[in-house]
This record gives C-alpha cells, structure tokens and sequence, in this order.
C-alpha cells in the first residue's frame, strides 16, 4: 500500500515538474508586475488618467514582450540567472553595484507594496495608515516564520495541501466578507 502511494507521489512530482519546465521563466517573469504597488499605481493611473493614455499601448507591449522573452530565453538557454549571466561577463565591481542597485529597488518596491496594502485597509477601516502598515509588516513576518515552521514539521506529501489551503485562505475570507457586508 504504502509503495502505491509512493508511486503516485511520485507521478504527481514529475508531472508538476514537467509543467514547470513547460512554463518556464516566463511565467515567473509575467508575473512580476502584479504586486499591490503595480496595482495601486494602474487603479490610481486610471482614475486620474481615464483613456487618455491608450496610445502607448500598440508601442510599449511590443517592447515588454521582447524584453520578457529575451530574459526567458537567456535563462532558458543558459540554466542560470541574470546574476550568474552578468558574473561571466562583468567585472565584480559592476556585479557588485548592479547587485546593489537591485536590493535598494526591492527595498523600495517592498516598502511601496506595504504602503499600498497600508492605504488600502485605511479606505475600509479608517484607522492610522503608519499603525495598519506596521500590523501588515508583522503580519507578513509572522506568516513567513509560522508557514517555515509547519513546513518543516509537517510530512513532505502534505506541503501541498498546505500551501494550497495558505493561498486559499484570503480568496475564502474575501468571499466571507462579502457575504457580510
């Protein structure tokens, strides 16, 4: 029984494998944009702006197609990051304030996710902005330290579920509070 339940196990991994290998970096690279301050930014864009802007589209997709699959195909091609890519070609001085430039953007774009999500809860709860953004911080700190926790107590078949039920959890609350108001 249990060597059937293994095999199955095992079945599952590879497909999911090859799935991943099928969408490649590209899924990861298409996503990128789709944090609370891109969100933010669009929602705040189109309010402000309407459709007066729509004439950049037929010019500025092509670019981010290109961009996105040249990263793609970089990746794909090479099996290593863009760190890894650049390290081969770059001396280390200009690694290092690439490397540099890239952690202060995340630093920021992290700082502008929480304030967005901050900003947001304050439209619904109309409570201090700084006090909600210090709570979501926490509450993000404390998802990730309690999510490595049971990930490392919990069997290697049951990830899975877990990280599904992880991602369920606010579709499902959303749909609760919907329901009340």
């Amino acid at each position: 029984m249990n060597s059937e339940k293994a095999t199955l196990f095992q079945k599952i991994k590879t497909k999911s494998n090859k799935l991943l290998k099928l969408a490649g970096p590209g899924f990861i690279t298409g996503a990128a944009d789709d944090d609370p301050s891109g969100i933010g930014t669009y929602s705040i864009a189109g309010a402000k702006y309407g459709l007066l802007l729509t004439w950049i589209v037929p010019f500025q997709l092509p670019l981010m197609f290109c961009i996105q699959e040249m990263c793609s195909r970089i990746g794909l091609v090479t099996k290593k990051g863009l760190t890894a890519n650049m390290k081969q070609i770059f001396p280390k001085s200009i690694l290092y304030v690439a490397i540099s430039v890239l952690v202060f953007a995340n630093a920021v774009n992290i700082g502008a996710d929480i304030a967005i999500m901050a900003s947001s809860i304050q439209m619904l709860l109309k409570y201090n902005v700084h006090l909600i953004a210090i709570l979501v911080t926490a509450i993000i700190i404390l998802t990730e330290c309690l999510t490595k926790i049971i990930l490392h107590l919990l069997p290697i078949k049951l990830h899975i579920a877990f990280i599904l039920i992880l991602f369920l959890f606010p579709y499902f609350l959303n749909k609760f509070i919907y329901l009340l108001c």
